[in-house]
């Protein structure tokens, strides 16, 4: 890691966070109606307990789910930063395949490297979850796009008119087998 580089780490998303989270989600993708079921999805994802259980524990899931905070000391104090985390599609698909969900950070923390290492240590949690590939959808030739293409990703499907008559979708992923298993996500 580079000396200018944030340190980040990532912990488990908990209910408090959830209206933080929505906040980023806004300025990150800006739009109010992502916040919107960003903040519908954690509060669901954390009332029902999912927090604290490791996606590959969540036997009785129809989407066994795990979602982190990247979180930093900023100067004062520890800040939420980011999210990200790590969806199977039911149990009707390979369990080597996980998918990247939500994943965003603040305006103000991009650029700095807080992305990539959020990333490198999502697919380490993959990794650790039995996970032989990852794979994200994001849409066609936007940013995020880019961004994963420089982190190995490469691209599988181009999804026509996905997000709408006028916007595609990317599907791309990533071979896990060059990334070390994380032990744990620290709890706090």
């Amino acid at each position: 890691m580079c000396a200018d580089r944030l340190p980040v780490r990532l912990r488990p998303v908990w209910q408090e966070d959830v209206e933080t989270l929505r906040a980023i989600g806004v300025r990150a993708f800006g739009s109010v109606r992502v916040g919107r079921e960003l903040h519908l999805m954690l509060s669901v994802y954390c009332r029902s307990g999912l927090s604290d259980v490791p996606l590959d524990r969540q036997r009785d899931e129809a989407l066994p789910r795990e979602y982190f905070a990247a979180v930093a000391d900023v100067g004062a104090g520890e800040q939420i930063i980011g999210i990200s985390g790590i969806y199977r599609l039911g149990t009707w698909t390979w369990r080597g395949n996980l998918w990247l969900g939500w994943t965003a950070v603040d305006r103000g923390f991009q650029g700095q490297g807080v992305g990539t290492q959020t990333l490198r240590t999502v697919m380490r949690v993959a990794r650790s979850r039995g996970a032989e590939r990852l794979k994200v959808e994001t849409e066609y030739g936007g940013r995020a796009t880019d961004f994963y293409l420089k982190n190995g990703f490469v691209e599988e499907a181009r999804l026509r008119a996905h997000y709408g008559s006028d916007l595609d979708a990317a599907v791309l992923s990533r071979t896990l087998a060059d990334i070390e298993p994380l032990a744990q996500v620290e709890d706090g």
